[in-house]
């Protein structure tokens, strides 16, 4: 048995208009030195929250745009963000970046952001919207019904994680993050 254990609220200190000051839809999490990171798959942004603080947290925009309020019209735009995940050092990211990864479920939610860190784990720079679709689209031929709930590096690899279910409760996939 798994012992669950509240760290916090998920409280934020602004938001978007019309929308509540929480996330709502916590998907991804990562702890990263004094920060703790979360996507939520109804927003287009970036919770970020200090640990061991109950102050709450600010937004980083991922996407521009605004989503709808309306829940049933929200759930057809929203970007669907599942997974987030900390990548090694790379490229111009020296320090790491994060990746917000969609499930790939629908054409619009086949997008990620990439945020750059600096040495202390802070968000630094702008988001820079990466299109995923390479990779789910061959992923879609595999699986039907592709939904990706998580995502993590293993070395060399990304690893994401498809939504169990009967059909495929066993399946997940490596992407070399080499090129």
């Amino acid at each position: 048995m798994i012992t669950l254990t509240k760290v916090r609220q998920l409280d934020l200190s602004a938001t978007t208009s019309g929308r509540p000051l929480h996330l709502s839809a916590a998907s991804g999490l990562v702890c990263l030195n004094s920060f703790n990171y979360v996507v939520a798959d109804d927003e287009l942004h970036l919770g970020v929250f200090r640990a061991n603080s109950h102050e709450p947290g600010d937004l980083v925009r991922l996407f521009e745009g605004e989503l709808p309020s309306c829940s049933a019209d929200r759930k057809k735009q929203k970007a669907d963000f599942e997974a987030l995940t900390l990548l090694p050092s790379f490229g111009n990211y020296p320090y790491g970046a994060l990746l917000a990864f969609g499930s790939g479920s629908r054409p619009n939610r086949r997008l990620g952001a990439l945020l750059g860190l600096d040495a202390q784990g802070a968000v630094r720079g702008f988001p820079r919207v990466v299109d995923c679709s390479p990779i789910l689209a061959s992923l879609d031929r595999e699986v039907a019904g592709l939904n990706i709930e998580g995502a993590v590096v293993s070395g060399t690899e990304l690893r994401l994680f498809q939504r169990g279910n009967q059909r495929n409760s066993d399946f997940s996939f490596r992407h070399s993050l080499r090129h």
